[in-house]
């Protein structure tokens, strides 16, 4: 007779709400627990499929980083553009929005101070 996912969740709960171990034991557990998880949904994962994964989580994280970055570069150019300029048009919005490149936006960011509007900060 084996333990349901259901049995083994609520215990992965319950001993998570009951312990308070040090930092370096709480992440030792974490990891544990997440390779106990892992290998019982995907048993048959070979070592190239572990590795690949491991690389993919950690190529996503970058991402990850990098868009924040970029997002966030967007919405400080918006704001320091909207009390420079003034509010910004959809359009004006969408364009900045639209920049992919974060050391474009870095560099309008820079800029803002130096322009009276919105077209010449970001001529057509």
């Amino acid at each position: 007779m084996g333990v349901s996912e259901a049995e083994i969740g609520q215990l992965y709960h319950d001993f998570d709400w009951l312990l308070a171990l040090p930092d370096a034991l709480e992440t030792r557990y974490h990891n544990t627990m997440t390779q106990f998880e892992e290998a019982r949904t995907m048993p048959h994962l070979t070592t190239a499929e572990r590795i690949g994964r491991k690389i993919g989580r950690e190529e996503g994280r970058e991402e990850g980083e990098i868009m924040g970055a970029l997002r966030e570069a967007q919405a400080l150019l918006l704001r320091l553009g909207s009390k420079r300029l003034g509010a910004p048009t959809e359009k004006i919005k969408g364009r900045v929005l639209a920049i992919t490149d974060i050391h474009q936006v870095e560099m309008l960011c820079e800029r803002v101070l130096d322009v009276e509007t919105w077209q010449d900060l970001l001529p057509e």
